[in-house]
């Protein structure tokens, strides 16, 4: 956080702190009205279309209404004074339903103006048909005797034709004003819907003004808490850290953001942590290795062996154990002291180390015996390990100064394989030792492996 990077005296730090607050406050308010201000907006525009969308209805209603009574009075009176206004009425129904397609913004009102468009256009289609045919049915004036008498026997025919296209007309004007109703009806229900939401508008700006002077009221209380927060911050994260501590997790530091007074107790905690762990380190690599040579001691080398072999279980890898012996170490001992015995077994560890993978654990098991865990590794190349082991060895020589000369040093070697050889921790123990000894007794420097309860042995 910024504040926890801020190094300032406490009254600066109070300061920042209510201007920071006075800053959110005013933020919040100008964020309130300029959303009211727009909200009004919106809905003074809805309104305002609901408005004209419901005149235009309305005057498309009017209009057609005025055109049909004008087309039947020319009809019943064939005076064609009553066909001056037709023109400017359809440009002025055409006006009014572009108005109303510019005011229909949901799709339901758009799919209405549609269906309203189709049926003034079919309603003035069938009215120019129907001025068309009543001018063509009327009699001619130089009409002769014959003309006369089929003029007079067609005008039943023609008034049955006549009668359709007026009935076709004035279906089209019931549809048109059913449609022009409905828009009506759907334009003050938008219209209602937009007053309700400006009620709710004009009500939640009185609790957000509420709202702002309780905030205001209580400005005091947040500055202090935020004042109250900025310096116990620091102090919870120690608290953490000493949590930490108490759960045996030392690798766990606490941040460092400041160089005031908590900040140098943060340094001086974080620096008591790292003593804490590298001493803990340090213990933890004396309890499972071998002071004399650093490999494992037994103990961990049986924990890590139960866990390799736990592992082997689930990844249906077999897994090699190889148990070593020094060939006539106590001869060592005894002619050379133990000091140089010591140093032999710290060459050999080392030289055994050389032919291992990282994932290989390496073990000093007991005294002169050595202990190796190979896993993901089958009989082979368990074989081929110990073999390289074994000449490794052979090649190595210790020199002993005070007698001017140089021991050669041997191993013997027993193997065993999981699963193949043993089902479990002792099992394969008991396994790997009875090569082992098999190989002590064949003559040493030598690699026996246990297959099936039966004795392979490779001699160096």
């Amino acid at each position: 956080m910024l504040m926890d990077k801020l190094v300032l005296p406490l009254r600066y730090r109070i300061y920042v702190s209510a201007a920071a607050l006075l800053a959110v406050v005013a933020s919040s308010l100008s964020f309130t009205l300029y959303s009211n201000q727009r909200m009004e907006h919106v809905l003074h525009v809805t309104l305002d279309n609901r408005l004209g969308g419901m005149d235009a209805a309305r005057a498309v209603k009017q209009t057609l209404t005025t055109y049909d009574n004008n087309l039947f009075r020319y009809l019943a009176t064939l005076d064609e004074i009553h066909l001056k206004d037709q023109e400017d009425l359809e440009k002025a129904m055409e006006l009014e339903l572009n108005r109303l397609g510019e005011l229909s913004r949901s799709q339901v009102l758009r799919t209405r103006l549609v269906y309203l468009q189709d049926s003034i256009r079919r309603y003035f289609s069938d009215a120019h048909r129907v001025l068309k045919f009543f001018e063509s049915t009327a009699l001619p004036e130089d009409a002769g005797f014959f003309q006369s008498v089929g003029w007079l026997r067609g005008q039943e025919a023609n008034r049955k034709e006549l009668g359709l296209l007026t009935t076709k007309g004035q279906n089209r004007l019931v549809r048109v004003f059913a449609l022009c109703d409905e828009i009506i009806t759907l334009n003050h229900a938008e219209l209602e819907r937009a007053q309700s939401e400006l009620n709710i508008l004009i009500l939640d700006t009185g609790k957000r003004a509420w709202m702002t002077l309780m905030a205001t009221a209580v400005l005091v209380i947040l500055i202090s808490s935020a004042l109250v927060f900025w310096l116990l911050s620091p102090l919870k994260k120690l608290m953490v850290g000493i949590e930490h501590l108490e759960k045996g997790d030392y690798s766990f530091e606490v941040e460092q953001n400041g160089k005031d007074e908590i900040g140098l107790l943060t340094r001086a905690f974080n620096r008591m942590t790292r003593t804490i762990r590298e001493q803990h380190h340090k213990l933890l690599n004396e309890t499972i290795t071998d002071e004399l040579t650093g490999a494992f001691n037994q103990r961990h080398f049986r924990t890590a062996l139960w866990q390799e072999i736990e592992r082997s279980k689930r990844s249906q890898r077999p897994l090699c154990l190889l148990m070593m012996d020094l060939d006539n170490f106590k001869k060592i001992n005894d002619s050379y002291g133990h000091e140089l015995g010591n140093e032999v077994l710290k060459r050999v560890v080392s030289t055994i180390r050389k032919e291992l993978r990282s994932v290989d654990i390496l073990a000093r098991y007991g005294g002169d015996e050595i202990a190796v865990i190979l896993p993901d590794t089958d009989a082979n190349h368990g074989r081929s390990v110990a073999e390289r082991v074994l000449r490794s060895i052979s090649k190595c020589s210790i020199p002993v100064r005070k007698e001017a000369l140089d021991i050669q040093v041997t191993l013997s070697i027993g193997g065993a394989c999981y699963p193949r050889e043993a089902s479990g921790v002792e099992v394969l123990l008991e396994k790997a030792d009875s090569a082992l000894y098999q190989a002590k007794h064949a003559g040493r420097n030598r690699l026996t492996w246990i297959e099936n309860l039966a004795i392979r042995a490779s001699k160096f």
